[in-house]
C-alpha cells in the first residue's frame, strides 16, 4: 500500500504492508455551504464592523481563515495581529493573513516583548494581567479564531487570541508555567488551570468582546463557524472539534509517523504538537518518526538551549520545572516524550543539530528502510497524516477528560 506523506509544499510516498499499517487523519466533513453568508448576517456582528471596533486576528502559525471572515463579512475595523510571544510576522505573512485588501494604516502587529501594555491587576494563580495598550483605544473587541486542539490548553481559539495573543511577555510566560499543574491537558477544559487563568484574565477587560471561532478540515477549509459570546461560543466550536480531530485508538504501535500541519511545520517547536500527539499511540520504547519540512530551522533559542543543556531527557524536565521560563513547558513536553521513545525527524534540519538535542534526522530516503525494518520484525505503524491536529483517545475517553 503506498501513502503520500505530506513535507512542505510537496509530497513523498512510502510503502507499507497494508495489514500492518493503519492511518489516522481528521475524519472527513462536508463544509457548511452557507458558513460565512450566515456569519455575515449574524445580528450581534453588525455592531462590531467599523473603526470603533479592533479585529483580533491570529499570526502566521496557525492556519485560521481571518482574511476569508474580513472579505466575507465585509468587516472595516481596525486590525491587530495576535503573536503572543511569536515572532512578528513579515509583510507577506501579514497580506496572506489579511488578504491584500486591508491597508496598512488599518494594521497593528503585537510584540509580547516590547508593546506597550496595560495592567489590571492579578489572577487568582498569580498572573499578573497586561494586554496591548491597543485594545484600550477601542470601544470593542471582535476576536477571529480557529479552534483545533492544544497540547496543554485543551483547544485552541477565544481567549487565546487576548491570552497569549495580545498579553506582555511576562503575562504570557506566568500562565504558560500552569503546563505544569494537573488538568493542563489536550482536549480538556474543565478543571484546566492554564485555560481557566486565560478566561480570568480576559474578563479583566471592561469591554464588549464578541468572538468568532472556525473549526477546519482536514485540507483546511471551514467546516463551520461560530459566533457570540467568548466562553458559549468556545463551547460550541469544541463539540464538533472534538468530533472531527479525536480518534479511537485501540493498541500501541512501535512506529508512529506523524505529519506536522501546515502552517505549524514552520520550525520545530510548532511541529511538536504533532510529536506530542503520536505518544498517545506509540509503545514505549518505540519509535516516532515527525515528518515536518521545519524551514525556519528549530525556533525560540531559550527553547533550543534548554534541549542542549542536559545529557538526558528526565534532567531536562527537571530543570524546566524548576527554572521555568517562557519556552520550558515545550522542552520539557519533548522530553515526556524521549523518556518514553525514540525520536527521529524527517526535515531540512542537519543530524549534528538534532543530535544534539536528543533526536536524529531521518531521511526521506531511509524512512522507507526504516518502515521496512519494523514490518520485517513484525511490528505495526501507525500514520498520522494530521499529526499536529490528531488527537488519539480511548473508547472510555470522557468528553471532560484530557489524553495526558
Amino acid at each position: 500500500m503506498l501513502i503520500e506523506l505530506p513535507f512542505g509544499k510537496s509530497e513523498f510516498t512510502v510503502d507499507v504492508f497494508e495489514q500492518r499499517a493503519d492511518i489516522f487523519a481528521i475524519k472527513p466533513t462536508m463544509p457548511r455551504p452557507d458558513a460565512i453568508q450566515a456569519l455575515s448576517e449574524h445580528r450581534v456582528l453588525k455592531e462590531f464592523r467599523g473603526r470603533d471596533t479592533l479585529c483580533v486576528v491570529n499570526d502566521a502559525t496557525r492556519p485560521t481563515k481571518s482574511g476569508q471572515i474580513i472579505r466575507g463579512c465585509q468587516l472595516e475595523c481596525d486590525f491587530i495581529i495576535a503573536t503572543g510571544a511569536h515572532a512578528c510576522p513579515t509583510d507577506e505573512e501579514i497580506r496572506r493573513i489579511l488578504g491584500p485588501d486591508v491597508a496598512a494604516d488599518r494594521i497593528q502587529v503585537h510584540d509580547a516583548a516590547h508593546s506597550q501594555c496595560v495592567y489590571l491587576g492579578e489572577t487568582k494563580r498569580g498572573t499578573p494581567v497586561r494586554f496591548n495598550r491597543a485594545v484600550f483605544d477601542y470601544k470593542r473587541i471582535l476576536i477571529i479564531g480557529s479552534v483545533e486542539p492544544h497540547y496543554f490548553a485543551g483547544y485552541t481559539g477565544g481567549r487565546k487570541g487576548l491570552l497569549p495573543g495580545l498579553a506582555s511577555y511576562e503575562t504570557i510566560e506566568k500562565n504558560h508555567a500552569l503546563y505544569f499543574e494537573p488538568g493542563a491537558d489536550i482536549l480538556r477544559l474543565g478543571g484546566n488551570p492554564v485555560h481557566e487563568d486565560m478566561v480570568e484574565a480576559v474578563q479583566m477587560l471592561d469591554l464588549p468582546i464578541l468572538s468568532i471561532n472556525m473549526v477546519m478540515g482536514k485540507r483546511n477549509e471551514i467546516v463551520d463557524l461560530f459566533c457570540g459570546e467568548m466562553s458559549e461560543c468556545l463551547d460550541e466550536a469544541t463539540a464538533l472539534a472534538r468530533s472531527l480531530y479525536s480518534v479511537p485508538v485501540e493498541k500501541r504501535y512501535r512506529l508512529s509517523i506523524t505529519c506536522a500541519d501546515h502552517p505549524m511545520d514552520l520550525d520545530l517547536y510548532q511541529s511538536h504538537k504533532a510529536i506530542h500527539n503520536a505518544t498517545f499511540l506509540t509503545e514505549v520504547g518505540g519509535t516516532i518518526v515527525l515528518v515536518s519540512e521545519c524551514r525556519s530551522g528549530i525556533g525560540p533559542r531559550r527553547f533550543y538551549d534548554i534541549m542542549a543543556m542536559h545529557s538526558t531527557p528526565s534532567s531536562i524536565r527537571q530543570y524546566s520545572h524548576d527554572h521555568y521560563t517562557l519556552g520550558c513547558h515545550k522542552a520539557a513536553s519533548f522530553a515526556r516524550a524521549l523518556e518514553k521513545h525514540h525520536l527521529r525527524v524527517v526535515s531540512d534540519l542537519p543530524d549534528s543539530l538534532l543530535r544534539k538535542i536528543h533526536m536524529a534526522a531521518c531521511a526521506k530516503a531511509d524512512l522507507q528502510s526504516v518502515i521496512d525494518g519494523v514490518q520485517e520484525e513484525g511490528g505495526d505503524i501507525a500514520f498520522m497524516l494530521n499529526g499536529s491536529m490528531t488527537v488519539p483517545v480511548s473508547a472510555e475517553s470522557s468528553e471532560n477528560e484530557g489524553v495526558r
